[in-house]
């Protein structure tokens, strides 16, 4: 999907017009400005989880990711994802023991790790389980094994994210500001190129390719990719 950036790329390459940061202040600068402080945060934690805990899953940028969308959904006005720390014994009232599956395992981690995982989206995933697909299945029981053990025993019993864990976490955070629906792919790459610390050149198709895999868009933006009077 990326590849080292090259001197010929670097001078081939066109010019970012930061389409994003104008689309969102068009909107209310609030979600243009969390997402522009988040950029030093995002390179900060991806550092730390690939140098103080390689080969471990990156806690840290998911946990910032997490927040993130949290943070999106309350200034749009939605219901946020709540958190949940581990049951302790030191004074904290304990959760009564769970009386259905369901509340043993919530249904948000498993989205997480299952995502994580595998190149479709789990709400693609749950439908193809319900119309008897057995692989889809025990992939989805498989993220399941591992949201438990993220619950008992910490983050660090959770497997390394098999698919592109940057890209597709800032694909949400696009989906979540509405930004997926109103850029074309040229606006995407530039948003990605803005907010990821990986250090690769970012592909046009590669791109377009992990957005249909994520669950592509709710409309046509094709006419989004011609070139665009931005000043």
């Amino acid at each position: 999907m990326t590849h080292p950036i090259t001197t010929c790329e670097i001078v081939e390459m066109r010019e970012n017009q930061h389409r994003w940061k104008k689309w969102l202040a068009l909107e209310g600068d609030e979600i243009r400005q969390l997402l522009e402080d988040a950029v030093e945060e995002i390179a900060w934690a991806w550092e730390t989880d690939k140098t103080a805990f390689p080969g471990a899953y990156p806690a840290n940028t998911g946990e910032l990711f997490f927040q993130l969308q949290n943070r999106i959904k309350q200034i749009q006005g939605c219901e946020s994802t709540p958190f949940s720390p581990s049951p302790t014994t030191s004074g904290i009232v304990l959760a009564p023991p769970p009386q259905c599956f369901s509340e043993l395992v919530g249904d948000g981690p498993i989205k997480v790790i299952y995502e994580d995982q595998n190149a479709d989206r789990y709400e693609d995933a749950l439908k193809r389980a319900a119309r008897g697909d057995h692989k889809t299945f025990r992939k989805i029981l498989k993220a399941v094994y591992h949201a438990y053990r993220e619950d008992k025993e910490g983050v660090w019993a959770v497997p390394m994210p098999r698919t592109n864990f940057l890209h597709r976490n800032l694909i949400e955070i696009a989906r979540l500001s509405e930004l997926l629906d109103d850029l074309g792919d040229e606006g995407m790459v530039e948003f990605i190129d803005d907010m990821c610390p990986c250090g690769n050149v970012h592909e046009l198709d590669a791109i377009r390719k992990l957005i249909e895999r994520c669950g592509g868009r709710s409309k046509d933006t094709t006419s989004l990719d011609i070139d665009e009077d931005c000043d």
